[in-house]
């Protein structure tokens, strides 16, 4: 039934438009539009809508992830713009800012609003 309907994914912020430059700058996301409800941007096959709302959901798991294949080099280009890693207790916590589970490695981080947000390459 909804196999071929675009999905949404959907954040809250206090100040979406704020977060522009992270998202299309930081992340490279391409900027879609903005309205007095929040910002779009292209996401995958999907789409990124940061919604206007008191602020980021107070929820230590993350929001968005994706699922890439060299950890390494994404965690170093984040962090040379400026994103820093965040340590989680539950995983071992590795060079880079990268984190080791049993079945992938993390590299977690928020957005300027505190949405937490994750890479993740699976072990193969």
């Amino acid at each position: 039934m909804l196999e071929n309907a675009i999905p949404v994914t959907l954040l809250n912020a206090s100040d979406p438009g704020s977060l522009r430059e992270f998202y299309e700058d930081v992340l490279g996301l391409g900027f879609l539009s903005e309205d007095p409800g929040g910002v779009v941007f292209s996401l995958g096959s999907g789409v990124l809508r940061i919604l206007k709302s008191s602020g980021a959901q107070e929820k230590r798991e993350p929001v968005l992830s994706w699922k890439v294949t060299d950890i390494g080099l994404l965690a170093s280009k984040l962090r040379s713009k400026g994103v820093e890693p965040i340590p989680m207790p539950c995983f071992e916590n590795g060079e880079n800012g990268i984190c080791i589970s049993k079945s992938a490695k993390h590299f977690f981080f928020c957005d300027p609003s505190g949405n937490l947000l994750s890479l993740i390459e699976p072990f193969r």
